[in-house]
């Protein structure tokens, strides 16, 4: 919401006052920075890494390269040499017909890279080029596509100054990446091609490797399904995937609603409960520690998840009661007045109703479940037994959730026991929107206590 604030005091203070883009820019960004920090909404302590963070800047030999490339770009526009390269082009590529659309590519393909954007290129060559090609005859419609199609092609051509930063972000990504793993290996940045990056994971891992596939959006693996259920079941049939190289697909489950319907499928336990392999959704530190430092290169094939829901949330930090030995269910609290249970990305919220009932005097056990093929829920049974209370969250949008699948199991084992289930219901919004999970903690505490 703050960067959109800032785009509308942008947008409004470019009409209204015509000052330089750079001048608003840094004007804008300077202001709201110094009502985060009167109204401690921004920590000022994180304004004492500036000088490092600029240093580092500058010592990089490649972002030195992007002030040379705008000053060349200037140059360029202000100098005769653009009317120089022009002319010459046209002499050039004279026995084609098309001498001057050429030239005028031509000169746009070298201008286009200097500006960072298209709509940048489309505004600087709209100055530049037309005019010229307007004086030689050119067509204004010919003219307009020429520069839009060449501001597109100046951007990917090397050497662009978004290829620059893109490359300096993917050299920064490896960097990161084998510091986070300690592991020595390739890091390699694909398109989304999801059925084939899924057919080479269970290649690289029948050959011994260990892969790691991380995902953009849940919904993408739709397309990498078939392996999921055939190649994986042709793998098991013959092979024991204890002995091979190890698969891990880490997807980021868009399941914020502000991607549209693309983003309305965050039922992350569906994709393991059709191919029946480990699931396992990271909400806090100790999923994380556990998950990782266990399942990230292990034999065999597995998914982990992250929610771009709770992205914006601090990261729970819990204190471990009991972990399952095939990770399905962690235990953070222990009590003897209620159960609470959280499949999916739901942990949040158990917690708020776990720390509720704690104001109320009342202790209750906290789980968060996994989703595993042949589950581990005893703790969640013995916990049951005991307190007599059971409050399942799953926050899936599919229709067959695991959470009825442990009150079946719960009520199968012991006595009879009070339950709530809180889930989404049949109302799911597919639509562009935010989508809360909204939970009534309070309502739900005073039934508990009833």
């Amino acid at each position: 919401m703050t960067g959109l604030w800032m785009f509308a005091c942008v947008a409004a203070l470019m009409v209204i006052t015509g000052l330089p883009a750079w001048s608003v820019l840094i004007g804008v960004a300077g202001l709201f920075t110094l009502f985060g920090v009167a109204f401690d909404l921004i920590s000022f302590s994180i304004y004492n890494a500036m000088p490092a963070r600029l240093l580092g800047l500058l010592e990089s030999d490649i972002l030195q390269a992007l002030p040379l490339y705008v000053f060349l770009g200037v140059l360029l526009n202000r100098l005769p040499l653009a009317q120089a390269l022009f002319a010459s082009g046209s002499r050039l590529l004279a026995p084609v017909g098309a001498a001057r659309p050429l030239a005028g590519l031509g000169l746009c393909v070298l201008l286009s890279p200097m500006n960072g954007s298209v709509g940048a290129s489309v505004a600087m060559l709209s100055r530049t080029l037309l005019p010229r090609l307007d004086a030689a005859g050119v067509a204004p419609q010919r003219a307009a596509a020429l520069v839009c199609v060449a501001s597109v092609l100046g951007i990917v051509i090397p050497p662009s100054m978004v290829l620059i930063l893109l490359g300096d972000a993917m050299m920064r990504a490896h960097s990161e990446a084998l510091n986070v793993t300690q592991l020595a290996g390739r890091i390699i940045n694909t398109q989304n091609s999801e059925n084939s990056l899924c057919g080479m994971g269970f290649g690289m891992m029948l050959s011994g490797a260990r892969c790691i596939y991380f995902a953009k959006q849940l919904d993408f693996m739709v397309l990498g399904i078939d392996h999921f259920i055939n190649t994986y079941n042709f793998i098991r049939c013959s092979r024991d995937p204890k002995s091979l190289g190890s698969f891990t697909i880490l997807a980021l489950v868009c399941d914020q609603g502000l991607q549209g319907p693309q983003s309305s499928f965050n039922s992350f336990g569906d994709f393991c409960s059709i191919a029946r392999i480990p699931c396992y959704s990271v909400t806090n530190n100790q999923d994380a520690a556990r998950v990782i430092g266990t399942e990230l290169v292990a034999p065999g094939f597995r998914m982990i998840g992250l929610s771009s829901r709770l992205f914006k949330t601090e990261f729970l930090d819990l204190p471990l009661v009991h972990t399952a030995g095939d990770g399905s269910v962690f235990q953070y609290t222990e009590g003897g007045d209620a159960t609470i249970a959280c499949f999916n990305f739901s942990l949040p919220h158990g917690r708020a109703l776990q720390q509720a009932l704690a104001a109320k005097g009342r202790q209750a056990s906290l789980f968060s479940v996994n989703y595993v093929p042949q589950p581990d829920w005893n703790p969640i049974r013995d916990s049951v037994e005991k307190t007599g209370k059971l409050i399942v969250f799953d926050d899936s949008k599919s229709v067959h959730l695991p959470a009825y699948r442990l009150l079946d199991e719960v009520a199968q084992a012991g006595r009879p026991f009070r339950r709530w289930t809180v889930t989404r219901g049949a109302d799911v919004d597919f639509g562009m929107s935010t989508d809360e999970f909204r939970v009534d903690i309070g309502a739900l505490v005073s039934q508990v206590l009833a």
